[in-house]
């Protein structure tokens, strides 16, 4: 290489085995060590004779950068660049294949160039139960180091966020910026200001980690103060979460623990329920009954060690409660199936649980199933009459529109 064109030229490897010459600046963020990239590459020899080209086949090359997957100068090389950079690696041979070469294009020995573009580093995102979600992308940006502990629900959590309106982040497109502390994952008081889907952002967010999300603002509108322009779409968020503190795993829970926690996630889906937050009090329910279920024997009945609880509740009766409000709140939501479940669980505790067998027989109604829902019907009939008079009309009035909608048809058919 002629002297004068070493000023062209970053060594980047501090002996000479990789230069980097720029093309193009780039507008993003370098990428994270250990995360999957994408670039766009076009390799030759010094004479310029091709050898490989992403871009002739019409589809990036990705790999996980820093992880030996790749040559050493494409691992050592591409960490100095940031998102929308094009550049050419020049990669001595003990960057690149060495003295055995590759294949027949590249001989032993070669010092090869790469013209390299690094692309938009975002992903689909994809939620703390892997599920993909649509209108939202994700990319990490920082890590001080790796670990898989995330925050969960009911997690306490300090973080920063701030939110932007243009993909590169500048000072010029940030439009809100925040330091939080003390925030509850999944809390349905803070849903107003902090929507349900920013809960699902948090969660995928580990410690010490700055992620960003492009967001589509049409299915997750912006709430007021985060202050983004009217038709600005998408928007683009950071969060870098600082420490969050998880609550204990039900593992960890004593027996008389477990008990305390139904009780409270019972009161707080009533609370749910009567301010018509009715899938809030679903789930408050189900974190009730899942508390119970190692505390309450197959029988009802509570084991030995589970005594010194049963003194001041009756374990069986919270249970019983806990799955006829679930239904209660299933039939709100158009779950019968799961309503028809909870009940079914609190007759096995409570045969004459006459709420349970209400909701049931109103499930069994909803889905169509009238021959169980008579069975259900008159089993709460003997245990009280007039607590069913309503449900038997109503099951009767079905059958009676289910029987001449059967000879129409019967009739249509064979006249």
């Amino acid at each position: 290489m002629a002297a004068e064109d070493l000023e062209d030229w970053e060594d980047i490897s501090g002996d000479g085995g990789i230069l980097k010459k720029g093309l193009v600046e780039g507008w993003g963020h370098p990428p994270v060590e250990g995360v999957s990239v994408k670039v766009h590459y076009t390799g030759t020899l010094l004479d310029g004779t091709k050898f490989d080209s992403s871009v002739d086949r019409g589809e990036p090359f990705k790999f996980d950068l820093g992880k030996g997957k790749v040559i050493k100068g494409w691992d050592e090389g591409v960490k100095t660049m940031i998102e929308g950079e094009k550049c050419i690696l020049r990669c001595r041979s003990d960057y690149a294949y060495g003295d055995r070469g590759a294949g027949a294009k590249i001989p032993a020995g070669a010092t090869l160039d790469f013209e390299v573009e690094l692309l938009d580093q975002f992903t689909d995102f994809i939620d703390e139960e892997m599920k993909p979600w649509s209108g939202i992308q994700e990319k990490l940006i920082r890590r001080e180091f790796e670990t898989h502990l995330n925050p969960k629900t009911e997690a306490t959590i300090m973080f920063s966020f701030g939110v932007y309106t243009d993909r590169d982040l500048n000072n010029d497109s940030e439009v809100c910026s925040q330091e939080i502390s003390d925030f509850i994952i999944d809390d349905e008081s803070s849903f107003a200001e902090w929507p349900r889907f920013f809960h699902t952002l948090l969660k995928t967010v580990h410690e010490k980690e700055t992620k960003v999300f492009q967001i589509n603002a049409t299915q997750y509108p912006p709430v007021e103060m985060w202050g983004v322009p009217e038709n600005t779409d998408p928007y683009y968020m950071t969060i870098q979460v600082q420490s969050f503190s998880n609550p204990k795993e039900l593992w960890q829970y004593s027996s008389a623990e477990k008990v305390e926690l139904a009780q409270t996630k019972k009161a707080e889906g009533n609370d749910a329920f009567k301010a018509k937050d009715f899938q809030g009090a679903f789930k408050c329910y189900q974190k009730g009954i899942g508390a119970l279920k190692d505390v309450v024997g197959e029988d009802g009945d509570s084991s030995e060690e589970d005594d010194a609880a049963k003194v001041e509740t009756d374990i069986v009766t919270l249970w019983v409660t806990l799955n006829s409000n679930l239904a209660m709140a299933a039939l709100k939501l158009a779950k019968e199936s799961e309503g028809i479940e909870a009940c079914t669980a609190a007759l096995k505790k409570d045969p004459n649980h006459l709420k349970s067998i209400f909701r049931r027989c109103q499930c069994y109604i909803n889905t169509g199933n009238l021959e169980q829902a008579v069975e259900d019907c008159a089993r709460g009939q003997e245990l009280d009459a007039q607590y069913f008079v309503k449900l038997d009309s109503f099951i009767k009035k079905k059958q009676r529109a289910y029987k001449k909608k059967q000879k129409k048809l019967a009739k249509a058919m064979f006249g």
